[in-house]
Formats: structure tokens, sequence, C-alpha cells
């Protein structure tokens, strides 16, 4: 029912649902992933908990920022909006 009042223009809710889902797995496993390395590397006793967590706190902030950046410098379009705040 829902699909006979979707246009064509409009997103396709069921592929953005899976889409969501999916994403959130990967970022569940990676996130495993990174806690079990960090345990890893913490219990080898070359750096400490504190420094690793420090490390991986400053790198996870600090992403958001690089995409954005990273995002407006590869589209062509997004030069003229830049341009215009000058």
């Amino acid at each position: 029912m829902l699909l006979t009042l979707l246009s064509p223009d409009q997103p396709d809710f069921r592929l953005l649902a899976v889409e969501f889902i999916a994403s959130a797995l990967v970022v569940l496993f990676l996130a495993l992933k990174l806690s079990k390395y960090s345990d890893a590397l913490e219990q080898t006793g070359l750096i400490s908990a504190v420094w690793i967590g420090t490390f991986f706190l400053a790198i996870v902030t600090s992403l958001p920022e690089a995409v954005t950046s990273i995002g407006a410098a590869i589209i062509p379009e997004a030069a003229p909006l830049w341009l215009q705040l000058l």
C-alpha cells in the first residue's frame, strides 16, 4: 500500500532500511574487532589502554570533519557553494 503512494522521484524506503541495517551491522562488526585488537595491543604491554583509548577517540571524532572536507573537495558541484561565501 505504501508503494502505491510513492512517486517515482521519492526513495524506496525498503532499500533505505536495508542499507541502514547493513551499515549498522558493519559498524557493529568493526567495533567488536577494534575492541578485540585494542585489548590485544594493550596486553602486549607496548602501549597502555589509556593511550589506545585516547588515540581511537581522536581518530573517531576527526572522521566526520575529514569525510566532509574530502567530499567537498571531490564533488564538482560543491565549488560554487564555497566560492559564494568569499
